[in-house]
């Protein structure tokens, strides 16, 4: 028999019509399975649910931050001391509230379910020049993992790295993979929305998955640190 007699044609077509089968599912289902941009479960935060560029106050900031269902990316913006972090630990303690509260429904509570290391276990939180600076000095693939797996990352300070070729080049695999694992991130800037897409208008794939899959919200709060009461509390 020759080689050519040996080849089973029909099991050949038969891969091939398979192929194409999952081929077509993948394709009718991936609307479905696409990453979702941030909801807010709040009736306050409905009216964000799709792409938004919107300039707030800290309580609407705070309270939407408590209502975001954990999905998709935000930016905060505004200047130093406007209250960004704080938008941050609001969810976090927000976070840390629900879990509590599931863990104590069944009788004895699963303690070991939240123990101090339960929040470091969900959120990664990491300066952007900190981490590029562990992009170059990594010998491993910690840092990838992290990226890849935490439920929540936050990238606080976007906009005061060094921009070069190479941050730009990890800056968007960073956002491109929380996207492609469908893992929520937050940003936080100093960049007022008309600035970070002038600053990072050559990373052309992370402005289009802002706009896909982000909302910014930009705050309207002047620095708490010029406040005559903060500054006699330090001085």
């Amino acid at each position: 028999m020759s080689e050519l007699e040996k080849i089973n044609y029909e099991e050949i077509l038969g891969n091939i019509k398979k192929r194409a089968l999952n081929a077509k599912q993948e394709w009718d289902t991936y609307p479905e399975r696409r990453p979702k941009p941030p909801s807010f479960t709040s009736s306050f935060g409905k009216r964000y649910d799709a792409c938004a560029f919107e300039t707030l106050n800290q309580t609407d900031i705070l309270n939407l931050m408590r209502a975001w269902d954990g999905k998709g990316l935000i930016v905060i913006s505004g200047v130093n001391g406007c209250g960004k972090t704080a938008a941050m630990a609001c969810y976090e303690r927000k976070f840390w509230e629900d879990e509590v509260v599931r863990c104590f429904k069944t009788w004895p509570p699963r303690e070991h379910e939240f123990s101090k290391d339960f929040l470091q276990n969900i959120f990664f939180v990491i300066k952007a020049p900190e981490l590029l600076e562990r992009f170059i000095k990594s010998q491993d693939n910690t840092l990838e993992t992290l990226i890849k797996n935490r439920p929540i990352m936050v990238l606080d300070d976007m906009g005061t790295e060094n921009l070069t070729d190479y941050a730009l080049t990890k800056l968007h695999w960073t956002i491109d993979t929380r996207y492609a694992n469908d893992k929520a991130l937050l940003i936080t800037t100093h960049l007022s929305a008309p600035k970070f897409l002038e600053r990072y208008k050559e990373a052309r794939g992370f402005l289009d998955r802002l706009r896909e899959w982000g909302v910014f919200f930009e705050s309207k709060e002047s620095s708490f640190r010029n406040s005559k009461s903060y500054l006699k509390a330090v001085v």
